[in-house]
């Protein structure tokens, strides 16, 4: 009996990638928006088409990357942290500060995307 050979790794990678551009065309396009019910908070999943009036229709417009109307931090920085100028997603600690000047940047970015758009963004990493 002969033994069978496991495909090429990048074989393997290619059939992923297929798979993956033909589930973009059966699958419909939405998002999850955090809402806080009361005290918890509730991702609620949204199709592109049921998305809430006036707010960010994308993360990027939330992120302060996109045209007119946006809230701009990217490339902002003080003497401790900053917004990486390439990416506005990505806080950056410069050195001599405190983990709480992160937490403080996160939430100045966080009010002003509330105060611009009505919406709260919130980390997607957890905080130890």
């Amino acid at each position: 009996m002969k033994k069978r050979k496991v495909p090429h790794t990048f074989v393997i990678v290619f059939f992923i990638i297929v798979i993956a551009a033909v589930l973009t065309w059966i699958i419909p396009p939405g998002k999850y928006v955090s809402e806080q019910v009361g005290d918890e908070t509730v991702m609620t999943f949204y199709y592109a088409d049921q998305l809430p009036e006036g707010g960010p229709s994308t993360l990027r417009e939330a992120s302060g990357t996109a045209g007119s109307g946006t809230v701009s931090w990217k490339g902002w920085h003080d003497e401790h942290v900053g917004v990486y100028d390439k990416q506005a997603l990505v806080l950056v600690h410069f050195g001599g500060g405190k983990g709480e000047d992160i937490v403080e940047l996160a939430q100045k970015i966080q009010d002003s995307v509330e105060e611009k758009f009505g919406i709260r963004i919130s980390p997607e990493v957890n905080f130890v």
